[in-house]
C-alpha cells in the first residue's frame, strides 16, 4: 500500500497508477518522475552543481570525510537495516558508500533535480526514484 501523491488516497499498485484520481506518474529515463515541474528548474540549486559536486567527490577531504563518518554512522545504529532510503542523494556519492556499510540491505535513493538523478542512475547501482 501506497498513498497517491494527488488525492492521498491509500491503494496498492505495482505500476503506481491511482484508481480513485487516475494519476499515473511520468516516467523519464526508465524512472517515475512524480514532481516533474519542480525537477527540471531551481533558482536555489543550478543544474551545473551536480557536474561539480561530481568533479570534486573522490578528492575532496570534505566528501571523503563526511562520506566514511556517515558509513560508521549507518553501520552502527543501522547495522541490520533490511532497506535504507537516502532523500536528497544527489549524484549518489553517499548513496554508494550507505550500500557499501549495509551490504545486505536494499539502500534506495531519492533525488528531485533530473541533472543530478541522472548522475545516479549512471554512476550507482543502486534503486532510485525521482520526487
Amino acid at each position: 500500500m501506497h498513498p497517491c501523491p494527488r488525492c492521498e488516497t491509500d491503494y496498492a499498485s505495482a505500476t503506481w497508477h491511482c484508481p480513485h484520481c487516475e494519476f499515473t506518474p511520468l516516467i523519464r529515463d526508465g524512472r517515475r518522475v512524480f514532481a516533474p515541474d519542480l525537477a527540471e528548474t531551481s533558482e536555489a540549486f543550478p543544474a551545473e552543481a551536480h557536474r561539480r559536486f561530481e568533479d570534486l567527490q573522490d578528492t575532496s577531504f570534505w566528501f571523503r570525510a563526511r562520506n566514511a563518518l556517515l558509513q560508521g554512522l549507518a553501520g552502527k545504529y543501522f547495522a541490520s537495516a533490511r532497506s535504507f532510503m537516502e532523500i536528497g542523494c544527489g549524484t549518489g556519492y553517499v548513496l554508494a558508500g550507505l550500500q557499501q556499510a549495509l551490504p545486505s540491505a536494499r539502500v534506495f535513493g531519492n533525488e528531485l533535480y533530473s541533472e543530478g538523478s541522472s548522475r545516479v542512475v549512471i554512476a550507482r547501482k543502486n534503486d532510485f526514484v525521482q520526487s
